[in-house]
């Protein structure tokens, strides 16, 4: 107001303090009568981000094998969001429960917007091995006695594997049928994997005493 006519109100400049993180901008007016009578006036705005970016828990993974779990990677956290600027994302840490089946790994990544407001997202990874290995049955043989039968040897499984790991094999039992003229037995042996998964192969021996015996006249 003036006191012979209505002013002239005119913008000058904005001052800003540079911090756009509880800153603020002090924005002055001229008012202006027509004699070039004036005054300045400044209006305060200040500038305070207290608001947190947004982001979904990226996708859960599951897998076989330890060995398959990707490395941490930022590009799974697909809706970081801000109300101000683009937020960035980090990776903070895996937490494993410990077990060596059936683990589970917490992949946890930061969204931080430029002032410093920050949730955190959790990926679920799941490892569980439930395929179990491989052999073929080993290689039948066949004796004419009994007594010829070689104590049970694990190297006669020659292509045991597993997805994960190397298997281990265990000899189980001999079933025997009890008939030593074209009798058989069945050498069971075991393939089982580091979480118990598992598979039996058996090998046939066969007993068949075809030779005649020897004597003198």
């Amino acid at each position: 107001a003036d006191n012979c006519s209505a002013p002239t109100v005119s913008f000058i400049e904005d001052v800003f303090d540079g911090n756009s993180c509880g800153g603020a901008i002090r924005r002055i007016y001229s008012v202006t009568d027509t004699c070039d009578n004036s005054i300045v006036v400044t209006q305060l705005i200040t500038i305070n981000d207290t608001i947190a970016p947004t982001a979904s828990d990226p996708t859960s993974m599951e897998f076989s094998c330890i060995e398959e779990v990707p490395m941490p990677d930022i590009s799974v956290v697909i809706d970081a969001a801000d109300n101000c600027s683009a937020p960035a994302v980090s990776f903070i840490e895996d937490v494993s429960n410990g077990n060596t089946c059936g683990e589970t790994i917490e992949r946890t990544y930061l969204v931080s917007d430029a002032c410093n407001n920050s949730i955190v997202v959790t990926q679920l990874i799941t490892i569980n091995d439930t395929i179990a290995p491989t052999a073929s049955d080993p290689t039948s043989m066949e004796f004419s006695c009994i007594e010829e039968v070689p104590m049970p040897d694990i190297s006669v499984v020659i292509d045991a594997a597993d997805n994960c790991s190397a298997p281990t094999v265990s000899f189980i039992e001999d079933v025997f049928d009890g008939n030593s003229c074209g009798g058989a037995i069945r050498r069971i042996y075991s393939v089982t994997d580091t979480c118990d998964n598992s598979i039996v192969v058996t090998q046939l021996i066969t007993i068949n005493d075809t030779i005649a015996p020897t004597a003198s006249d």
